[in-house]
């Protein structure tokens, strides 16, 4: 027998189409196997900028506004000691001085107030109350200063308003108004009124050129009524000693007051 050739038969239509894609998914594979690794994009130029870092130095004016501070903190609680020693001309001097280099602060609009009532001048006292209560509505201090002097200037309901009652057990300085204004009344002086309250003098009338020329000549004028002597004014008695101790000193801060 000798070597015979092989025969192959031609492959089916669906059988060749078959290995056709095998074929190809092999190629495809080795393909993905060979792509080289993809690149990093690079950062674009519009991409935001990086957070700043917190700045450590102040705005500028930040360091002379918390020297002033300083400053005026300093002035305002001296003016405490000194009130606290009764020395009243120092204090009014130390809390003016916070006054100028902090106008409106509370401690030493409410420490002036104090210190110009306790040394009777309680109409001096009266507009520092106003202007204190107006900016610190909510300060004790300065609500119960400004009730003392309503009641002083005959505005009870206003006082009456402000402490809740006129019971001069629970508020003795209203015994001590009293005594003061008993005082003014047996020296013939009418009842303090508030600034607004007091009445403008009356403007002098002067006499027209017309009614001077109808004078007759000649005429002399009444000589003027001799004036009764000027009674001797009494003292005005002390305020009585205050029935409650004055607190000890708070802790320096917005709500601090002096009395």
């Amino acid at each position: 027998m000798g070597n015979r050739p092989v025969l192959t038969r031609p492959l089916p239509a669906a059988c060749a189409a078959a290995l056709a894609l095998l074929l190809a998914g092999c190629a495809e594979t080795l393909t993905e196997k060979a792509a080289p690794p993809p690149v990093a994009p690079k950062p674009s130029p519009l991409a935001a900028p990086p957070a700043p870092a917190p700045k450590t130095a102040r705005e500028p004016g930040a360091e002379e506004a918390l020297r002033i501070d300083r400053e005026a903190a300093a002035e305002s609680e001296k003016g405490e000691h000194a009130y606290r020693k009764d020395d009243f001309a120092a204090a009014e001097r130390r809390f003016q001085a916070a006054l100028r280099l902090r106008p409106g602060a509370l401690h030493a609009l409410t420490g002036l107030a104090w210190t110009l009532y306790d040394s009777e001048r309680p109409d001096e006292a009266y507009p520092h109350f106003r202007k204190a209560h107006a900016l610190f509505p909510e300060d004790r201090s300065a609500e119960r200063g400004l009730a003392y002097l309503y009641y002083r200037y005959g505005r009870r309901k206003e006082a009456r308003d402000i402490l809740g009652s006129l019971d001069k057990k629970q508020w003795p300085e209203l015994a001590n108004i009293e005594i003061e204004l008993a005082a003014r009344a047996r020296r013939g002086l009418p009842p303090p009124k508030t600034l607004s309250e007091t009445p403008a003098p009356p403007a002098k009338k002067e006499e027209s050129k017309q009614a001077r020329a109808t004078k007759p000549a000649g005429e002399v004028k009444p000589a003027a009524e001799a004036k009764e002597p000027e009674k001797t004014k009494a003292p005005m008695p002390k305020k009585a000693k205050r029935a409650a101790k004055k607190p000890s000193a708070p802790a320096l801060g917005a709500a601090r007051h002096p009395h």
